[in-house]
């Protein structure tokens, strides 16, 4: 035949189709050479023309030598002639390489490392750093670090646990014994050695978003810690500095002797009555420097009490709730400790200008926000806004009129962009000239306040981009009449003509959204099995009992493993006599019609043979996190 085969390096067994040549032929009869050496030909089977071949390996068909396969693949020609029949055909044999190592790199932050092969592998999914990763020591990833294969096999991405010790310079090795190229037709790899094992600093560091608490207020006779908040993985190096210190002021002094990030201030090094402003700055171990922030401390002589404002770990994002909450203590100075009452204002930080987003969010610029009262501050979702910094400040006094004042900056991130496709993978007639594919359901969750949600604008300023690409050779859909690239409105909606499309012979195609919005943007893809008849149109209800979340039209909701109910019901055209098969797919689990043994029947009570499926998780065993899929194939009996 015509096409290319494929083989490792070391050569090995290969079957390969014959036609043309005359009956009657035998194993024996047919003689083969690959390059410049032969290859033996263990069996014919003159029925289906197919031999079975054993390939000498890449450098024997080069001529010998200890010349090794340099390339990603190298072809060969391959003759197989038909004994004294006079009977010849040639093929092109394609040695393939093993995946060698390209690149070893952290990202911005450093709590990823990169390690890039130079082509695509049969690696994929999650795997055990320890079996995949050889590092400089025990600690260089860090405390449960997660490893993660992606893009085709052609990147392992590795997630530093806490506390890791990897630095730029050192080597890593990837352990590739079971590594071979994709579909499995190299060599297996063993330790992949590439040119490139020593551990590269990113291109361009990035530094964590760090903010600063601590008490505002403290008498001369107390200690105030002011801490950094940040999250990150690995401790930062801190500098400190008084930035209102006179000449002769300890603090000054005392904060350039300090490198963490809680500065002990105590109030005997502050002049009584005088506002001091601290600031500190750190330093990654990628040698990326934050932003400099900086914090107020008065020390006072009448022993007001200590009052410090809790954030819980961040980022912080406009569409989640946010509670902050205040400590308090009592002076060191004090004779009597009194009973403290809180009030709380919300206000955008200094130099902050609001853009009219139109999505029904309290903004202003230079005046409060919102107000609360109690230890703890309650700011509802979607109620600031998303990239913009505010200053949240907590006056605590006693029953004497004795106050103190504590504040904290805070910037809220903008919240990802969330893509989605009604009704999900699913089969459609290839034929079809009609096909809806709506995204209409994808949201910008900052976009989402309350007046937004009552008229459905939670898309708004949303740009769409759709792609398709076949599943077999991850190739983008064409055009049958003109072979250019197929390309859809960038709407929410698009009516899609699949007879349009160049598809025969091919079982699926994969559709993308990929939806944007100034500089974030979200994906999401399907699968569209394709059938070579009409495929009733059929889609999946929801009603979820203790269901956590149910973004409408997205086709996913999140639901908890231990109390969680599902009930799903399939909607399809009347007049047709239907049977149902759900199917129940996902981490550890594969539950079809005939496969529900080991289940209790109470998992599923209705059965999954019914147009309604119930599934209870109790005792399902399903994996806090993961992600499992409901399909149901709905057939007409008629």
């Amino acid at each position: 035949g015509a096409s290319v085969c494929q083989v490792g390096a070391s050569g090995g067994p290969l079957a390969v189709r014959l036609s043309g040549f005359p009956g009657g032929l035998t194993a024996q009869d047919l003689s083969t050479t690959v390059g410049e050496a032969t290859a033996a030909v263990l069996a014919y089977d003159e029925s289906t023309g197919e031999a079975s071949i054993v390939v000498p390996s890449y450098a024997d068909a080069r001529g010998g030598g200890d010349e090794g396969l340099a390339s990603v693949e190298e072809e060969v020609v391959m003759t197989i002639a038909g004994g004294g029949a006079g009977v010849a055909g040639a093929t092109v044999l394609r040695y393939v390489r093993a995946p060698l190592v390209s690149s070893v790199r952290f990202n911005g932050m450093g709590s990823v490392l990169a390690i890039t092969l130079d082509k695509a592998s049969n690696a994929e999914g999650r795997v055990e750093c320890g079996e995949w990763v050889r590092v400089p020591a025990a600690s260089s990833l860090g405390d449960s670090p997660e490893c993660r294969w992606v893009s085709e096999g052609s990147a392992l991405e590795v997630a530093m646990g806490f506390n890791a010790s990897l630095v730029p310079g050192e080597s890593v090795a990837l352990l590739g014994v079971a590594l071979r190229s994709a579909g499995g037709i190299s060599d297996a790899s063993g330790v992949v050695e590439g040119a490139a094992t020593v551990v590269a600093a990113p291109l361009v560091p990035e530094a964590p978003v760090v903010g600063v608490t601590g008490p505002s207020v403290i008498g001369q006779c107390d200690v105030a810690a002011v801490a950094v908040e940040v999250a990150a993985s690995r401790d930062l190096v801190y500098h400190w500095v008084c930035l209102t210190c006179e000449e002769g002021d300890e603090l000054g002094a005392r904060l350039a002797e300090m490198s963490s990030g809680t500065a002990e201030i105590q109030g005997e090094w502050l002049r009584d009555g005088v506002e001091y402003v601290v600031a500190v700055e750190g330093r990654t171990f990628l040698g990326a420097l934050t932003q400099r922030v900086s914090h107020a401390l008065t020390a006072r002589s009448d022993a007001p009490p200590i009052v410090a404002i809790s954030l819980p770990p961040g980022p912080y994002l406009a569409s989640l709730p946010l509670y902050v909450s205040t400590s308090a203590s009592f002076s060191a100075c004090a004779l009597v400790p009194a009973r403290l009452t809180y009030r709380w204002f919300v206000s955008r930080a200094a130099g902050q200008s609001s853009e009219a987003s139109g999505n029904g969010n309290a903004k202003a610029n230079g005046r409060v926000l919102m107000e609360g009262t109690g230890a703890v501050l309650h700011v509802p979702e979607n109620t600031l806004e998303g990239g913009a910094s505010y200053e949240v400040l907590l006056l605590a006094s006693g029953e004497a009129g004795e106050g103190s004042r504590a504040s904290v900056s805070l910037t809220l991130q903008q919240s990802p962009l969330q893509a989605a496709i009604a009704g999900g993978s699913r089969t459609v007639f290839r034929r079809e000239t009609s096909l809806l594919l709506n995204a209409s359901a994808s949201l910008d969750p900052d976009a989402c306040g309350r007046a937004m949600r009552r008229s459905g604008g939670c898309s708004a300023g949303l740009a769409y981009t759709w792609s398709c690409t076949l599943s077999s050779s991850r190739q983008p859909c064409r055009v049958a009449s003109d072979k250019s690239v197929a390309a859809w409105a960038g709407e929410a909606a698009v009516s899609v003509d699949m007879a349009s499309l160049a598809l025969a012979g091919e079982a699926a195609v994969e559709v993308e959204v990929r939806v944007s919005k100034g500089k974030r943007f979200a994906t999401r893809s399907v699968v569209l099995s394709l059938s070579d008849e009409p495929v009733a149109p059929v889609r999946i209800l929801w009603r979820g009992e203790r269901v956590l979340a149910s973004p409408s039209g997205s086709g996913e909701i999140r639901v908890d493993v231990d109390t969680g109910r599902v009930v799903a019901s399939a909607e399809g055209p009347p007049g047709a006599n239907w049977s149902y098969a759900w199917r129940l797919v996902g981490p550890g689990m594969n539950v079809t019609v005939t496969g529900t043994q080991g289940f209790p029947q109470g998992n599923f009570p209705a059965g999954l043979s019914a147009r309604e499926v119930v599934v209870n998780m109790q005792n399902l065993s399903m994996a806090p996190g993961g992600k499992y899929r409901l399909a149901v194939e709905v057939v007409t009996n008629e």
